[in-house]
C-alpha cells in the first residue's frame, strides 16, 4: 500500500514534503504555510500547554501564518484540546486564509505532533490538500533557509467544512472497538502506557489497547525528520493498526500525539485511523477502567544526574536540603554548533534571574560528554507554587521567544515532583 492520495488538483507532491520543495514553492499563491507550534510542560498529574505565538514571532518560515492550537483551534469543553465544531473550525481556518483551492503545508518546532493535529483536523473537516513539512522548523534551519519574524498577515478566505465523522472517535466508540478486537493504539511513552508513571492522575492505559510511542516515528538526530517508511512500519505493525479489517483508533493524553500515529499510518496506506479526541484526559475524568502492565520491559533511559553522561564540573554546589518534596524541571535540547561554546553567556541573564527566584533551590546547565552540542538543564524548586511562578515569569517568557534561534532541536521539557531524601531524589530523574 502507498501513502494516502492527494486530490489531483493539488500541487503538493505528497502528504510529506521536504524543506527544499517548500523553499521552491514559498511564492506559489496556491501554497499556504502554517506554523502550528505549541509547547507542553509535563507534570505528574498531567500537562500544561503553552501557545507557540511568541516563538512564531521570534522566527518562522517566511510567509507562514500561525495556527494557535492552544487558544484558537481547540476548546477546553468538555476537556482540553477538544476539536472545534465544524462551523467554529471553518471560521478559524478561513481566518488563516484556507479555502478549497489552497494547498496547506503544516509544521511545528520539531516533534510534528502539533502539525499533524492540524493535518488531521483539516482532513476531519473535508480538506485533503494538506501536507506535513518533514522535520519542521529544525530541518528548515538546518538547511540554511531564512526565517521571518513578527506577526503573521493572513488574508482571510471562506472555508467550507464537510465533516467526516468516521475520523473522530469518542469513548463509546473506543469501548466498542476494544470489545470487537479492533486495534486501539496508545501513542504515549511506554512508562505512561504501562503504569510506571501516571501523567493523567491514574496509572495505566485503556484496556485492550496497544502501544506505539509517537517519538519513535521521528528522528531527532536527522533534524526531527520522520523515520523512513519501513522503520515507521516496524513501529506500527505490532499494534495491528496497518492491517485491521475495521478502522483502527489512536489515542494519547489529549488527542495531539495520536495524530502523528494517524499520519504515519496514512503514510503507509492506512488513511482511515480515527483519533479519540478526549483520550486519557477524558477517559480518566469519567472514571473509566484502566489496566497496567508494570512487568512490560522499561525503555532505556539516560540519567540526568551529572555523574553519568553529563559533565559534573559544570554544576555549582548544591544547597544542603533535607528530605521532603521538591519539584524538578528538566529540559533537554541541542544547540547549534556555532552557539555551543557561547551558550553559558547567551543564557547568563536568564540563569541569574532564575537563581534569584525565592523558591529556586538549584539551577544549572550540563553539557553532554558524548555530544558537545547537547545540553540538559535541571532546575529544582521548593514546591509546585515556586515552579509555577518560574514558568509564569517574564524572564521565562523571554527565554521562550529568544532562545529558539540558537537551538537545533525543540527543548524537551519534563517536570516531576519527587518525594525523597534531598538530592538523592535526583537519581530518579531520567529522560529518554
Amino acid at each position: 500500500m502507498g501513502a494516502a492520495p492527494l486530490p489531483p488538483e493539488s500541487a503538493l507532491p505528497g502528504m510529506l514534503v521536504d524543506v527544499d520543495w517548500l523553499a521552491d514553492h514559498l511564492d506559489d499563491p496556491q501554497v499556504l504555510v502554517v506554523d502550528v507550534t505549541a509547547f507542553l510542560l509535563r507534570t505528574d498529574t498531567g500537562v500544561r500547554a503553552e501557545s507557540g505565538a511568541g516563538a512564531f514571532r521570534a522566527g518562522h518560515i517566511p510567509g507562514a501564518v500561525f495556527a494557535d492550537l492552544v487558544d484558537t483551534f481547540t476548546t477546553s469543553e468538555p476537556v482540553r484540546f477538544t476539536a472545534l465544531s465544524s462551523p467554529a473550525f471553518a471560521r478559524a481556518a478561513g481566518g488563516l486564509g484556507i479555502d478549497a483551492d489552497v494547498d496547506v503545508v503544516v509544521y511545528d518546532h520539531g516533534e510534528s505532533e502539533w502539525a499533524t493535529r492540524l493535518w488531521w483536523n483539516l482532513r476531519l473537516e473535508g480538506h485533503d490538500r494538506v501536507a506535513l513539512l518533514d522535520g519542521g522548523l529544525p530541518a528548515w534551519r538546518a538547511a540554511g533557509h531564512p526565517l521571518g519574524t513578527g506577526d503573521a498577515q493572513p488574508v482571510p478566505r471562506t472555508f467550507t467544512a464537510r465533516r467526516r465523522p468516521e475520523l473522530l472517535a469518542d469513548a463509546a466508540a473506543v469501548e466498542s472497538a476494544t470489545g470487537a478486537g479492533v486495534p486501539v493504539v496508545n501513542a504515549l511513552d511506554p512508562d505512561a502506557y504501562s503504569g510506571r508513571t501516571r501523567p493523567y492522575g491514574r496509572p495505566g492505559h485503556i484496556p485492550g489497547s496497544t502501544n506505539a510511542f509517537f517519538r519513535e516515528l521521528y528522528d531527532e538526530d536527522r533534524d526531527h525528520r520522520l523515520v523512513p517508511a519501513e522503520q515507521a512500519r516496524a513501529v506500527l505493525a505490532p499494534t495491528g493498526i496497518l492491517d485491521s479489517a475495521a478502522a483502527p483508533i489512536a489515542y494519547c493524553g489529549g488527542g495531539i500525539a495520536a495524530t502523528l500515529v494517524a499520519f504515519s499510518a496514512a503514510r503507509l496506506g492506512r488513511p482511515d485511523v480515527a483519533v479519540y479526541d478526549g483520550s486519557m484526559t477524558e477517559w480518566v475524568a469519567q472514571g473509566r477502567p484502566l489496566e497496567t502492565t508494570p512487568d512490560r520491559p522499561a525503555p532505556p533511559r539516560t540519567l540526568v544526574r551529572p555523574d553519568t553522561r553529563y559533565d559534573p564540573h559544570q554544576h555549582r554546589d548544591r544547597p544542603d536540603t533535607t528530605g521532603g518534596i521538591m519539584y524538578f524541571i528538566v529540559v533537554k535540547f541541542r544547540v547549534k554548533p556555532e552557539a555551543a561554546e557561547a551558550w553559558p553567556e547567551i543564557v547568563r541573564d536568564f540563569t541569574e534571574a532564575t537563581r534569584a527566584e525565592p523558591g529556586n533551590l538549584w539551577f544549572d546547565w550540563s553539557r553532554s560528554l558524548e555530544d558537545p552540542h547537547e545540553y540538559v538543564l535541571v532546575e529544582a524548586f521548593a514546591d509546585d507554587d515556586a515552579a509555577a511562578a518560574h514558568v509564569g515569569s517574564a524572564h521565562f517568557a523571554t527565554m521562550r521567544e529568544e532562545f529558539p534561534q540558537h537551538l537545533q532541536s525543540t527543548p524537551r521539557i519534563i517536570s516531576r515532583k519527587i518525594e525523597g531524601e534531598g538530592w538523592d531524589a535526583m537519581g530518579e530523574l531520567q529522560v529518554d
